[in-house]
């Protein structure tokens, strides 16, 4: 991996872990908290190629099993795969994945629109659609169908951050974008 590539990861996997700075916001009926973290993953989708952004997001999920307190709010340790989060977390490799190999078959590099419509295909609906799931694995008596009513809440700042996320990508030389 060439030098430039490296220093792109690991600014990628910094901007997920400052992300986690931010404290999460508890909605209170459902014990997943809204977190500006997945902005990270999004960006990390659109701007690394596809081994690159599971590499990253990966990497920090390790981190985080490891006791590292880099989720939101200075959280970390194992239990967080077993909860409320799980589905969320161990989806985030994959919706990195997932994005970045959308975006590699974008004619267009830097095009806003379709950088959106990616994040937010697979960035918020697929990401909280597997968080839905782990919610309903991971809390006792939770139906499937409350679990996908529930995950409702975060679609209006989950699209907030894919269309924030979309506006960097878009706005971004090509040069740090190269996807070659």
């Amino acid at each position: 991996m060439k030098i430039k590539r490296l220093t792109i990861c690991a600014m990628m996997l910094a901007i997920i872990v400052v992300l986690g700075l931010f404290p999460p916001i508890p909605l209170g009926f459902i014990p997943v908290p809204i977190v500006i973290q997945n902005l990270g993953i999004l960006l990390t989708g659109l701007l690394l190629r596809k081994g690159e952004a599971f590499t990253v997001v990966a990497v920090f999920l390790l981190m985080v099993a490891a006791g590292l307190p880099f989720l939101s709010g200075g959280r970390g340790g194992l239990t967080f795969f077993f909860g409320p989060s799980a589905g969320y977390l161990f989806a985030y490799p994959i919706c990195a994945f997932l994005i970045a190999w959308a975006m590699e078959y974008v004619p267009k590099p830097n095009n806003l629109f379709t950088a959106l419509i990616v994040t937010f295909l697979i960035g918020v609906l697929l990401l909280d659609g597997i968080g839905a799931i782990g919610m309903h694995i991971n809390i006792k008596g939770m139906s499937l169908a409350s679990a996908f009513k529930a995950q409702l809440a975060f679609i209006p700042g989950d699209t907030v951050k894919a269309v924030a996320a979309s506006v960097v990508y878009s706005l971004l030389p090509l040069s740090i974008i190269d996807k070659k």
